[in-house]
């Protein structure tokens, strides 16, 4: 670098405070109120996305975004598995009424399945069948006395 570049850049550095800068604009500001209504429905719904904050606060997309960010930086939400996903670090519900629903199923299936067991080991004896030519199905059913 030679004496002239040096004298201009020297020169250049002393004017960069005269030049007009661009206005950085200042971070939305978010309602104590809004951030606690924010936690609440993002444990609530193990989600804490910034279209769901927006949708239901009713704020505008970048007050959501701050909220989102605030929710990020406070450790109450954390990316998720895909890419803008977010999940709740400690949602309010872990599933506990999928559990109930899968425990309830599980328990019909396997009251329908020994009911069936029971119809098809049990022996066949006929008396269902107006034709049958033994109609004497007392050895299996007591229920059913012997025919004359």
């Amino acid at each position: 670098m030679n004496r002239r570049d040096f004298a201009k850049s020297i020169a250049a550095t002393a004017a960069l405070p005269l030049l007009p800068t661009a206005a950085v604009p200042a971070a939305p500001a978010i309602k104590s109120i809004d951030l606690m209504w924010a936690k609440a429905i993002a444990k609530a719904q193990n989600n804490g996305s910034a279209s769901l904050i927006a949708q239901s606060l009713k704020v505008p997309p970048h007050v959501a975004e701050a909220i989102q960010d605030k929710l990020l930086s406070q450790n109450v939400i954390r990316a998720g598995a895909l890419p803008g996903q977010t999940v709740a670090v400690n949602p309010t519900f872990t599933g506990a009424h999928m559990k109930v629903a899968a425990k309830a199923v599980a328990q019909t299936a396997k009251n329908q399945s020994l009911e069936l067991v029971k119809k098809v080991t049990s022996p066949d004896c006929g008396h269902d069948i107006p034709d049958d030519p033994k109609d004497d199905c007392s050895e299996h059913h007591p229920e059913h006395p012997p025919q004359p």
